[in-house]
């Protein structure tokens, strides 16, 4: 996972970070009995992966790698004696900085990479896609949560009014398609809508429709509402594999009001922000997931 982060109470070098979780055994791997092929600490940030082919020789091959956050989640200590991580955890490293970030102005993303399988979506949305609160919970809804939390607050003050915007579109076979859109009736062919970039405005999704939600089970609706139509197959890897990388984005649109010496009341525009939420399609070998045709040029 990336986040990209801002100068609030941190430096230029810290403007990407890089985090790594390490999923537990599935039920496929488990039944195979098949030895985990990475090793992790925590403490350092580091991760060794293992040569499958070699891993039976007496002197395998070993790679180590190490990233801003190391996130262990096997069902056993890590190699410092580190205690597996849960969604908790996950989020307050890399998904609350984003938060505070957004109501001083700055522009995020965060997204998620990896093979089918690896818990993608799982970190990003949770366990039930249909359930998304709870312990379970991902980072999308934890930081939905926080943020209408934090513009309570941040209201309360007197000084500025928030609104918050949700779009959420997909992006499938190099086409966007617009999961919030109303479908007209009778419709046959899916509709996709075009990316643009303006000298000012930057890249934009023309035509791409955003609701205005208040609270956090306006964007978990929208969440369901945009998961129904998204594409999905399954693979020998992951019984229902998202075959498309779907953008979630959060905007905020701050209203300052000041009163003049007058005691007339002026409302001006003030910060902007948006979050991007990105859960990626699989990236997976296909000779490991045994996708063919449609699927394959998915892939």
């Amino acid at each position: 996972m990336s986040a990209f982060t801002t100068n609030a109470g941190t430096t230029s070098k810290d403007s990407i970070k890089v985090a790594v979780r390490v999923r537990p055994l599935n039920a496929r791997e488990t039944a195979a009995r098949l030895p985990s092929s990475v090793k992790a600490n925590s403490d350092r940030a580091t991760v060794t992966v293992i040569s499958v082919r070699q891993r039976n020789n007496t002197c395998p091959e070993k790679k180590t790698f190490q990233f801003d956050n190391v996130f262990w989640s096997l069902n056993c200590p890590d190699e410092c004696g580190s205690k597996p991580v849960g969604q908790a955890e996950v989020y307050d490293a890399i998904g609350r900085p984003l938060v505070a970030h957004a109501f001083n102005g700055f522009n995020s993303c965060l997204f998620a990479y990896g093979q089918t399988g690896s818990g993608k979506t799982y970190t990003m949305m949770g366990g039930d896609p249909n359930a998304l609160g709870g312990a379970d919970a991902g980072v999308t809804p934890r930081l939905c949560l926080e943020l209408f939390q934090m513009r309570e607050r941040v209201e309360a003050e007197g000084h500025s009014k928030w609104a918050v915007e949700v779009g959420y579109i997909e992006v499938y076979n190099e086409r966007v398609s617009d999961l919030l859109a109303r479908r007209k009736k009778g419709a046959k062919e899916e509709e996709f809508v075009e990316v643009r970039e303006h000298p000012t405005r930057g890249v934009f999704v023309e035509g791409q429709e955003l609701r205005e939600v208040s609270r956090l089970e306006d964007v978990v609706a929208l969440i369901e509402a945009g998961n129904s139509v998204r594409h999905t197959a399954a693979t020998k890897m992951n019984d229902r594999s998202s075959r498309s990388h779907a953008i979630l984005t959060l905007i905020l649109r701050e209203e300052r009001s000041m009163q003049t010496a007058t005691g007339q009341i002026i409302t001006t525009a003030g910060k902007n922000s948006r979050m991007n939420l990105v859960d990626l399609a699989g990236s997976e070998r296909v000779a490991q997931s045994e996708v063919v045709g449609q699927q394959f040029s998915e892939a």
